[in-house]
Protein backbone atom coordinates (compact mmCIF):
# COMPACT_ATOMS: atom_id res chain seq x y z
CA UNK A 1 0.00 0.00 0.00
CA UNK A 2 1.17 3.72 -0.07
CA UNK A 3 4.10 4.82 2.34
CA UNK A 4 2.75 6.78 5.29
CA UNK A 5 5.15 9.18 6.78
CA UNK A 6 5.16 9.87 10.11
CA UNK A 7 4.90 13.29 11.82
CA UNK A 8 7.56 15.19 13.24
CA UNK A 9 10.82 16.19 11.64
CA UNK A 10 9.32 16.17 8.39
CA UNK A 11 6.35 18.31 9.19
CA UNK A 12 8.97 20.98 10.92
CA UNK A 13 10.75 20.97 7.84
CA UNK A 14 7.83 21.27 5.27
CA UNK A 15 6.21 24.08 7.89
CA UNK A 16 9.06 26.50 8.45
CA UNK A 17 6.62 28.59 10.94
CA UNK A 18 6.08 25.17 12.79
CA UNK A 19 9.69 24.06 12.47
CA UNK A 20 10.78 28.06 14.11
CA UNK A 21 8.22 27.18 16.98
CA UNK A 22 9.67 23.65 17.78
CA UNK A 23 13.27 24.89 18.35
CA UNK A 24 12.26 27.59 20.30
CA UNK A 25 9.93 25.38 22.22
CA UNK A 26 12.91 22.59 22.85
CA UNK A 27 15.64 25.66 23.61
CA UNK A 28 13.56 26.77 27.04
CA UNK A 29 11.65 23.48 27.59
CA UNK A 30 13.75 23.83 30.81
CA UNK A 31 12.87 27.77 31.28
CA UNK A 32 9.50 27.49 29.83
CA UNK A 33 8.00 24.22 31.64
CA UNK A 34 8.98 24.52 35.38
CA UNK A 35 7.74 22.04 37.44
CA UNK A 36 6.70 21.98 40.98
CA UNK A 37 6.24 19.17 42.55
CA UNK A 38 3.90 18.50 45.66
CA UNK A 39 3.58 15.59 47.74
CA UNK A 40 0.51 12.82 47.77
CA UNK A 41 -0.49 9.55 49.01
CA UNK A 42 -1.70 6.38 47.73
CA UNK A 43 -3.11 3.81 50.28
CA UNK A 44 -0.66 0.03 50.22
CA UNK A 45 -2.25 -2.99 50.43
CA UNK A 46 -1.55 -3.16 53.81
CA UNK A 47 -3.14 0.14 54.62
CA UNK A 48 -0.08 2.20 54.87
CA UNK A 49 0.03 5.38 53.25
CA UNK A 50 3.00 5.99 50.99
CA UNK A 51 3.90 9.79 49.71
CA UNK A 52 4.53 9.98 45.77
CA UNK A 53 5.30 12.76 43.84
CA UNK A 54 2.78 14.71 41.20
CA UNK A 55 4.58 17.26 39.11
CA UNK A 56 2.44 20.34 38.43
CA UNK A 57 2.65 22.41 34.92
CA UNK A 58 2.98 25.95 35.65
CA UNK A 59 3.48 28.68 33.06
CA UNK A 60 6.50 30.55 31.83
CA UNK A 61 8.00 32.39 29.48
CA UNK A 62 9.79 30.94 26.15
CA UNK A 63 11.18 34.44 24.32
CA UNK A 64 10.79 37.68 24.36
CA UNK A 65 11.05 39.23 20.86
CA UNK A 66 11.18 43.22 21.26
CA UNK A 67 11.11 43.40 17.39
CA UNK A 68 7.96 41.58 16.65
CA UNK A 69 6.55 43.47 20.06
CA UNK A 70 5.34 39.67 20.98
CA UNK A 71 5.84 37.30 23.97
CA UNK A 72 5.60 33.92 23.81
CA UNK A 73 4.69 31.50 26.46
CA UNK A 74 4.14 28.27 27.62
CA UNK A 75 0.42 28.44 29.31
CA UNK A 76 -0.26 25.02 31.06
CA UNK A 77 -3.66 23.17 29.49
CA UNK A 78 -3.02 25.35 25.82
CA UNK A 79 0.84 25.15 24.57
CA UNK A 80 2.97 27.45 23.36
CA UNK A 81 0.69 30.84 22.87
CA UNK A 82 2.06 34.03 21.33
CA UNK A 83 0.94 37.58 23.13
CA UNK A 84 1.30 40.65 20.68
CA UNK A 85 1.60 44.07 22.19
CA UNK A 86 2.23 47.64 20.73
CA UNK A 87 5.95 47.63 22.48
CA UNK A 88 7.71 45.05 24.26
CA UNK A 89 11.09 45.50 26.21
CA UNK A 90 13.95 42.82 26.66
CA UNK A 91 15.40 42.64 30.45
CA UNK A 92 18.36 44.78 29.45
CA UNK A 93 16.79 47.37 27.95
CA UNK A 94 18.05 50.70 29.63
CA UNK A 95 15.70 53.58 31.17
CA UNK A 96 16.59 55.86 28.29
CA UNK A 97 15.51 53.27 25.56
CA UNK A 98 12.05 52.04 27.23
CA UNK A 99 11.24 56.11 27.90
CA UNK A 100 11.90 56.52 24.55
CA UNK A 101 9.73 53.86 23.05
CA UNK A 102 6.87 53.75 25.52
CA UNK A 103 7.11 57.81 27.09
CA UNK A 104 8.40 60.03 24.47
CA UNK A 105 5.35 60.23 22.79
CA UNK A 106 2.91 61.06 25.41
CA UNK A 107 4.80 64.09 26.63
CA UNK A 108 4.91 65.53 23.15
CA UNK A 109 1.80 65.08 22.98
CA UNK A 110 0.91 67.11 26.51
CA UNK A 111 3.38 69.80 25.05
CA UNK A 112 0.85 70.36 21.88
CA UNK A 113 -2.28 70.37 24.12
CA UNK A 114 -3.47 66.82 23.84
CA UNK A 115 -4.26 64.39 27.00
CA UNK A 116 -1.52 62.16 28.28
CA UNK A 117 -1.43 59.38 30.67
CA UNK A 118 1.08 57.04 31.60
CA UNK A 119 0.20 54.62 33.18
CA UNK A 120 2.36 51.73 35.30
CA UNK A 121 0.76 48.59 36.45
CA UNK A 122 2.02 45.19 37.66
CA UNK A 123 2.05 42.83 40.65
CA UNK A 124 4.52 43.56 43.79
CA UNK A 125 7.90 42.94 42.59
CA UNK A 126 7.85 43.38 39.18
CA UNK A 127 9.48 46.53 38.75
CA UNK A 128 6.66 49.52 38.93
CA UNK A 129 8.81 51.95 40.79
CA UNK A 130 12.09 51.30 39.05
CA UNK A 131 10.45 51.93 35.63
CA UNK A 132 8.78 55.06 36.74
CA UNK A 133 11.66 56.44 39.11
CA UNK A 134 14.91 54.57 39.08
CA UNK A 135 16.40 52.10 41.32
CA UNK A 136 16.56 52.93 44.98
CA UNK A 137 18.35 55.99 46.88
CA UNK A 138 18.03 57.57 43.33
CA UNK A 139 15.13 60.06 44.70
CA UNK A 140 17.30 60.66 47.93
CA UNK A 141 20.92 61.46 46.30
CA UNK A 142 19.49 62.73 43.00
CA UNK A 143 21.52 63.33 40.22
CA UNK A 144 24.15 65.90 41.58
CA UNK A 145 25.48 63.28 44.18
CA UNK A 146 29.62 61.97 43.83
CA UNK A 147 31.65 62.78 41.38
CA UNK A 148 31.13 63.09 37.61
CA UNK A 149 31.11 59.75 36.31
CA UNK A 150 28.73 58.16 39.64
CA UNK A 151 26.45 61.73 38.22
CA UNK A 152 26.49 60.26 34.46
CA UNK A 153 25.23 56.68 35.92
CA UNK A 154 22.91 58.27 38.11
CA UNK A 155 21.11 60.25 35.07
CA UNK A 156 21.01 57.14 32.85
CA UNK A 157 19.42 55.09 36.00
CA UNK A 158 16.26 57.90 35.88
CA UNK A 159 12.97 56.38 35.09
CA UNK A 160 10.08 57.74 32.85
CA UNK A 161 8.48 60.48 35.76
CA UNK A 162 12.28 62.01 36.16
CA UNK A 163 13.03 62.01 32.40
CA UNK A 164 9.36 63.52 31.77
CA UNK A 165 9.60 66.43 34.24
CA UNK A 166 13.14 66.55 32.43
CA UNK A 167 11.72 66.83 29.13
CA UNK A 168 8.60 69.38 30.06
CA UNK A 169 10.41 71.46 31.92
CA UNK A 170 12.93 72.03 29.15
CA UNK A 171 10.66 72.34 26.45
CA UNK A 172 9.31 75.19 28.37
CA UNK A 173 12.45 77.49 28.27
CA UNK A 174 13.17 76.57 24.88
CA UNK A 175 9.60 78.01 24.32
CA UNK A 176 10.07 81.22 26.53
CA UNK A 177 13.14 82.01 24.75
CA UNK A 178 10.74 82.09 21.23
CA UNK A 179 8.00 84.29 23.89
CA UNK A 180 5.83 81.73 24.40
CA UNK A 181 4.98 81.82 28.28
CA UNK A 182 4.04 77.68 29.58
CA UNK A 183 3.19 77.15 33.10
CA UNK A 184 2.04 73.29 34.24
CA UNK A 185 -0.11 71.62 36.76
CA UNK A 186 0.65 68.31 37.91
CA UNK A 187 -1.31 65.51 39.75
CA UNK A 188 0.54 62.34 41.19
CA UNK A 189 -1.79 59.59 42.60
CA UNK A 190 -1.48 56.17 43.42
CA UNK A 191 -4.49 53.48 43.45
CA UNK A 192 -4.83 50.51 45.55
CA UNK A 193 -7.31 48.61 46.37
CA UNK A 194 -10.19 50.48 45.03
CA UNK A 195 -7.89 53.73 46.94
CA UNK A 196 -6.79 56.90 45.80
CA UNK A 197 -3.93 58.65 47.10
CA UNK A 198 -2.53 61.98 46.78
CA UNK A 199 1.13 60.64 46.73
CA UNK A 200 2.14 64.35 47.00
CA UNK A 201 0.60 65.07 50.08
CA UNK A 202 -0.31 61.63 51.17
CA UNK A 203 -4.33 62.13 51.73
CA UNK A 204 -7.24 60.26 50.22
CA UNK A 205 -8.41 61.71 46.67
CA UNK A 206 -12.43 61.81 45.62
CA UNK A 207 -13.13 61.19 42.15
CA UNK A 208 -15.71 62.96 40.30
CA UNK A 209 -17.48 60.72 37.95
CA UNK A 210 -19.03 62.38 34.59
CA UNK A 211 -22.69 62.68 36.42
CA UNK A 212 -21.08 64.90 38.97
CA UNK A 213 -21.09 62.35 41.30
CA UNK A 214 -18.52 62.01 43.82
Amino acid sequence: GPEVAEAGQDDAAADPAAAVAEEILQANILEAQVMAANTASVQTAEGHYNPISRKVERAGIVEVNDRSACVTMHVPGAGVKPFHYSAVHKGDATQQQVYEKSAQSAVAAALNGFNACIMCYGQTGSGKTHTFFGPDGLLQHGSTHGDEKQQRRQRDQQGMVLRACTQLLEARDLLARNGISVSYTAQFVEIYEEQVTDLLTGQAVSIRRETGAI
